[in-house]
């Protein structure tokens, strides 16, 4: 009985830090393939649902129960960490875009300024390459869900365009 019982712990022991390998090599791949702070979330969700039917396997082996504890925090710190790295990145590429879009605004307004009549301003708003690097930039912050900065330089450029009208 003994045997039996001491082969069964070894079986399960060398099962476990095969399933353990497994894990984290899983945990390394989603970690790379995380480059959104939705994909973070997707593959956070995945390898906790790893972890649960691992400890579910083995529950009755205090050691690895433990051992798998250790292995949730460490997952829920490096894809935390990771998802605040990647906010941080898209955040700081949202203020460079914004002041890009600021920066173009005032020769918008500068070259406004040479034109006397109003239908001259309108199609310059039309039509203008700076416009309209003004609208892509407005439409890359959308893209990088930052509505806020979006829509600040889209407001800024219609209030460029009603002063130059009203003077």
């Amino acid at each position: 009985m003994r045997t039996v019982t001491a082969l069964r712990s070894k079986e399960s022991t060398g099962e476990f830090h095969a399933q353990l390998t497994l894990l984290d090599q899983s945990i390394v791949n989603f970690l790379d393939l995380s480059v959104t702070p939705e994909k973070c979330d997707d593959y956070f969700a995945r390898i906790s649902i790893q972890i649960e039917e691992l400890e579910s396997r083995f529950a009755e082996f205090e050691e690895f129960v433990l051992k798998i504890a250790d292995k949730r925090d460490e997952v829920i710190k490096a894809f935390n960490g990771r998802k605040e790295q990647l906010i941080a990145q898209i955040n700081k590429r949202a203020s460079a875009l914004e002041q890009i879009g600021i920066r173009v605004l005032k020769n918008i307004e500068n070259k406004a300024q040479s034109f006397t009549d109003k239908e001259s301003i309108y199609a310059f708003f039309s039509s203008d390459m700076m416009i309209e690097k003004v609208r892509e930039l407005v439409e890359d912050l959308k893209g990088l869900g930052d509505v806020a900065k979006a829509e600040n330089l889209a407001n800024l450029t219609k209030v460029a365009q009603k002063r130059r009208c009203a003077t």
